[in-house]
C-alpha cells in the first residue's frame, strides 16, 4: 500500500515518536510510506529511512488550511497515494479537506490525547474512513464525534524485542555511571515533556517527602521544555532553594530509554491527565516498579497492586508514600516489576500496532468516500 502520513508537530514528543516507529514498521513490511511534516520541523531527521523523494513539506497554517489540502490533494494524485494518515487534530480537517479533492484516497485519523473534539468536527470530518484511538477512554471520548463502526482502538507499541533482550542490570549500570550515580542510590525517575499537566512539579515535591525518609536518593526528570525554557527553569529553582539540591539530574531527551528505566528503582508517572502513558509502558517492560496517578489511559491497563501502584492525581504526598512502600518493601517491588513487564512484553508490542494499523488500512483502502 502507499500510505502518506501528516504531521504539523514542529517539536519532537510522544505521538511524533508514534509516528516514526509506525512508519519505519510499516516500511518494513513492504509498505510505500511517504510523510508530509512542516517546513520547520526539528524531526525530520528521524525519518531519514524514507525512501528518496517520500518526505514532503507542507505548511498546515491552521485547522481549515484549503490552500494546504489542496497540495496535498494533488501530492496524493500524483504519487497514487491510497491512505492518507493525520496524526494532529489540527491536520484532521486538512486532511479530510485534501480526502475529498483527491481522485481515490481513504482517510484515517489518529486521536493520541483525551481533550474532547468540539462537536463541529461531526460534520467536518464526514469523509474520515477510520479513527484510531490509543486507549479505551480515548475511543470513548471519540464516540461523541464518530460511529462505532468508524473507531479502532490500537494501543501504542513499543519494541519489545529490544527490551525482552536487555540486561538489566547492565542496562542500568552503564546510565548510573554516566551521570556518577552510585549503585547503592536509591533512583526515582520521571520522563515526559515538561509542563504543568505532567506533573514534575508533583514530581519534586513528593522527591522532597522520599528524602526526609531516606539520605541515599537520587532523581532524575527527563522532558523537553517546549514553552522557551520558563518551565524548566521554575523546576531548577525549586531544586536550588530546598533540600533536593544536588540530588536531581534534568535531562533535555533520550532516544533510547532502556538504559534510563533500568537503572531505575522507581518510574513515577504524576501526570494530571494521560491518554495512554507509553513511558509507564516502557518502565514496564525494562522490570521496574511504577508509581502512576490514576489517569484514564493508564488506569485501564494497570492493576492497583499487582502491576503498579496508583495514587490520587495531584498528591505527591500520595506519590511518596507509595515510593517509600516499594522502597521499604523490596520483596513488593519485584512482584510488581516481574507482573508489569510480563503484561507489557505481552500487550504492547510495537509488532502488533504495526500490523493492526495495516489492517485498518485494508479494511478502508477500497471503501467509496461517502462524502465527496
Amino acid at each position: 500500500m502507499k500510505i502518506l502520513h501528516i504531521s504539523s508537530a514542529k517539536s519532537f514528543g510522544g505521538g511524533e515518536k508514534h509516528l516514526v516507529d509506525l512508519c519505519r514498521g510499516l516500511q518494513s513490511e513492504g509498505h510505500d510510506v511517504y510523510v508530509a511534516v512542516r517546513p520547520t520541523c526539528e524531526w525530520k531527521d528521524r525519518l531519514d529511512f524514507l525512501a528518496p523523494g517520500h518526505l514532503t513539506f507542507v505548511t498546515l497554517r491552521n485547522s481549515f488550511g484549503m490552500f494546504s489540502a489542496k497540495r496535498i490533494a494533488r501530492f496524493i494524485n500524483r504519487e497514487g497515494i491510497e491512505v492518507l494518515h493525520a496524526h494532529l487534530a489540527r491536520d484532521y480537517v486538512p486532511a479530510s479537506l485534501a480526502g475529498r479533492l483527491a481522485k481515490e484516497v481513504s482517510v484515517v485519523l489518529t486521536r493520541h490525547v483525551l481533550f474532547p473534539l468540539k462537536p463541529f468536527y461531526k460534520f467536518l470530518l464526514g469523509n474520515v474512513a477510520a479513527v484510531v484511538g490509543v486507549s479505551k477512554p480515548v475511543i470513548e471520548s471519540l464516540s461523541e464525534i464518530f460511529p462505532e463502526e468508524k473507531l479502532k482502538l490500537i494501543p501504542n507499541g513499543i519494541d519489545t524485542h529490544r527490551r525482552a533482550r536487555s540486561n538489566r542490570d547492565e542496562e542500568g549500570e552503564s546510565f548510573r555511571n554516566a551521570l556518577g550515580i552510585p549503585k547503592e542510590a536509591h533512583l526515582i525517575g520521571i520522563l515526559g515533556e515538561i509542563s504543568e499537566v505532567k506533573g514534575q512539579g508533583d514530581f519534586l515535591e513528593m522527591a522532597e517527602f522520599v528524602s526526609e525518609e531516606f539520605d541515599n536518593c537520587r532523581f532524575i526528570v527527563v522532558g523537553k521544555d517546549n514553552s522557551g525554557g520558563s518551565a524548566i527553569e521554575t523546576l531548577k529553582r525549586k531544586v536550588e532553594g530546598g533540600n533536593l539540591k544536588g540530588r536531581v539530574d534534568f535531562i533535555d531527551w533520550i532516544d533510547d530509554t532502556v538504559p534510563f528505566h533500568s537503572a531505575l528503582d522507581v518510574y513515577v508517572s504524576a501526570s494530571r491527565t494521560e491518554s495512554f502513558g507509553l513511558s509507564i509502558v516502557e518502565a514496564m517492560a525494562a522490570g521496574t516498579p511504577v508509581v502512576s496517578t490514576r489517569t484514564p489511559g493508564p488506569s485501564s491497563y494497570l492493576k492497583h497492586g499487582i502491576t503498579a501502584m496508583i495514587t490520587e492525581i495531584g498528591s505527591a504526598r500520595s506519590l511518596a508514600d507509595a515510593v517509600i512502600m516499594i522502597l521499604k518493601d523490596p520483596r513488593l517491588g519485584k512482584e510488581l516489576a516481574i507482573a508489569a513487564r510480563a503484561f507489557a512484553l505481552e500487550h504492547f508490542s510495537s509488532n502488533t500496532m504495526v500490523a493492526e494499523t495495516a489492517d485498518v488500512y485494508r479494511q478502508v483502502k477500497d471503501s467509496v468516500r461517502s462524502v465527496q
